[in-house]
C-alpha cells in the first residue's frame, strides 16, 4: 500500500509504536497487533477490524453450539468483506488468521473456545 504523504507515514508509524508497547509486554497475547502492522493497516482500518471482532464476540454464548455456529459463519463472512475492502486477501484462511490472533487477546476469550469447538467438529 502506498501512502500519499510523509504525514500519513508518520501517523501510521506513531500508531504502530503504540501497538508495540503492548507487544513488548506480551507478544503472544498481542499477535493481532503484529498482524495489523505486517498487513500495513492504518489506525482506522484496525479500529474497524476490532469493532467487528467485538460485535461478534459479544454474540457468542458459552455452551450454545448452534448459536455459535451462526455467529462464526457471520464472523467469517464479515471479516472476508472487511479484508476485501482493505485490499487484502479475503478468504477463509485470511479470516482464520485474524480470528486465531484475536483469540489470544484478553478481550476476546470466547474466540479461543470457538476455535477449539470448530477444530473438534472439523
Amino acid at each position: 500500500m502506498q501512502y500519499k504523504s510523509l504525514e500519513e507515514r508518520v501517523i501510521r508509524m506513531e500508531y504502530y509504536l503504540s501497538l508495540m508497547r503492548d507487544m513488548v509486554i506480551d507478544p503472544e497475547a498481542y499477535a493481532l497487533w503484529d498482524y495489523i502492522m505486517s498487513e500495513e493497516l492504518n489506525e482506522e482500518q484496525a479500529n474497524r477490524m476490532i469493532s467487528l471482532l467485538r460485535k461478534h464476540h459479544a454474540q457468542l454464548q458459552l455452551g450454545e453450539a448452534e448459536l455459535n455456529k451462526s455467529v462464526e459463519s457471520a464472523l467469517y463472512l464479515d471479516l472476508k468483506h472487511l479484508l476485501d475492502s482493505f485490499g487484502k486477501p479475503a478468504n477463509e484462511k485470511a479470516a482464520y488468521s485474524v480470528i486465531i490472533r484475536a483469540s489470544k487477546l484478553p478481550i476476546f476469550p470466547h474466540y479461543a473456545v470457538l476455535l477449539q469447538n470448530s477444530k473438534k467438529e472439523g
